[in-house]
């Protein structure tokens, strides 16, 4: 809570900290002092983090927008830009993945790896990236930009605005290789796309145009 003037005026006053006629100087520079070193006092700390500790509803688009583990079960499901990580066996949401960038992408897509240890999400947007997690402790353990780079020529420029005001950019779904070494993005239909990437090296192995058809 913050003390104001006035409050402080009060506490002063009831403290006998105020003689003689209103007002006086030997009171005003007390009440100054006083007012100083309570809002000092009561200033709010902000070097602790806000932690997110529920998620309440998903976005699920079609099927690539929730996957599970293989290996225990767990589900992973979008929510906004975040992907949570449930445990149907505990009930409860273990893991809550976003990218370390400050200004946070809806996610479109998601899916477990393979062996379960890693996580692939795409992003929404006209440059979006494809994000890899582990799933034991959490971390991007790689980002993979470059799904689709857009010339300049009038029609792409026309088919980029009309993809953002009906939000069909994006990685449609994605998928791993059975021996987790590769990962492949899908565009959206207005963004007809594969990529397959080593992931490990953030490098892009291969890249072709599909038919502008749902994959």
């Amino acid at each position: 809570m913050w003390i104001n003037e006035d409050i402080a005026t009060n506490i002063l006053l009831n403290l006998n900290c105020y003689h003689g006629d209103w007002p006086s100087k030997t009171f005003g520079a007390q009440k100054n002092r006083f007012f100083v070193g309570m809002r000092k006092a009561n200033k709010p700390n902000f070097s602790k983090r806000v932690t997110l500790e529920k998620v309440i509803g998903l976005n699920v688009h079609d099927n690539f927008s929730v996957s599970i583990n293989q290996k225990t079960g767990e589900v992973a499901y979008i929510a906004g830009c975040i992907v949570v990580v449930y445990d149907p066996k505990t009930n409860k949401q273990t893991q809550f993945l976003s990218n370390d960038t400050a200004i946070k992408t809806s996610i479109t897509s998601v899916a477990f790896s393979e062996n379960g240890k890693y996580i692939a999400a795409g992003e929404f947007g006209p440059h979006p990236a494809v994000i890899i997690w582990d799933v034991a402790t959490g971390q991007v353990v790689s980002e993979l930009k470059g799904h689709h780079k857009f010339g300049l020529s009038f029609m792409t420029l026309f088919v980029l605005l009309f993809s953002l005001i009906f939000s069909v950019l994006g990685v449609a779904c994605i998928a791993w290789s059975p021996d987790g070494k590769y990962v492949v993005s899908i565009g959206h239909e207005q963004d007809p796309i594969v990529n397959l990437w080593d992931w490990k090296t953030s490098k892009l192995v291969a890249c072709s145009k599909t038919a502008k058809k749902r994959v």
